[in-house]
């Protein structure tokens, strides 16, 4: 099961929320691209490669414009290069940009999870006070 499904089955505005997310940062690249030659919204659409509407610069305005998108939106501050190293997939089209975003997420979220764990209640004993008692006997 791809890990959108999975998020989205969690919780399903998720969905709605890396779709708007998505479609922010390609809006936004858009503006930079050649009139005419939008990069389109759909999940097959290629992103690199031959038959992809991004060339180098492009990808890493996409990806800018992701990290800003994903801090502004989530509150998420992600490095989406480091992410991407980390995650050895590839990053070919629309869908597959949706996924990974549903991935960085997730991670997050359980990692947030393990770190706001409360820690073990442990019980304080106080010494008694040997200085107090010495002193009452003198």
């Amino acid at each position: 099961m791809k890990d959108a499904s999975l998020l989205q089955m969690q919780n399903p505005n998720m969905e709605d929320k890396i779709e708007n997310i998505v479609s922010c940062a390609i809006d936004r690249v858009n503006e930079l691209l050649p009139a005419g030659q939008p990069l389109q919204k759909e999940r097959p659409t290629a992103l690199l490669g031959r038959s992809g509407r991004l060339d180098s610069m492009g990808f890493v305005n996409l990806a800018v414009a992701l990290e800003e998108e994903l801090e502004k939106q989530l509150g998420m501050a992600v490095s989406l290069a480091d992410e991407l190293m980390m995650d050895g997939q590839g990053l070919g089209t629309v869908g597959e940009l949706h996924e990974l975003i549903a991935r960085i997420i997730k991670s997050r979220r359980s990692t947030d999870r393990m770190t706001n764990v409360d820690p073990p209640r442990t019980s304080v004993v106080e010494a008694p006070d040997v200085e107090g008692q010495l002193n009452a006997v003198e």
